[in-house]
């Protein structure tokens, strides 16, 4: 479970108990829009040629998604995204030890 309650399912081949916490990492091109994932709220949008980089907040959290497809963005719409199949990545905050 996130910090602002949404859940992200857990990659295959993780070892990972019920509870853990642990930090997220999923790189920004690695982002897909989609009907189902995580709910954002875009803060801005910056068409650059064959991608479009999107500022958006994850509830109080910051991240950037870089969209190669293109779509009618704008600041303060909702945009749901989810990560492409096998590009989750889990870490452990205190030892920063990869865990999948």
């Amino acid at each position: 479970m996130l910090a602002d309650g949404q859940t992200l399912p857990l990659p295959q081949g993780t070892n990972v108990q019920q509870g853990q916490h642990v930090r997220v990492g999923i790189r920004p091109e690695d982002l897909i829009v989609s009907d189902a994932g995580l709910r954002t709220r875009v803060r801005i949008v910056e068409p650059t040629g064959a991608e479009i980089h999107v500022g958006a907040d994850l509830g109080d959290t910051p991240m950037t998604v870089v969209l190669r497809e293109r779509h009618d963005l704008t600041p303060e719409q909702d945009l749901v995204v989810a990560a492409r199949a096998g590009q989750v990545h889990l870490f452990d905050p205190k030892t920063e030890a990869r865990l999948n």
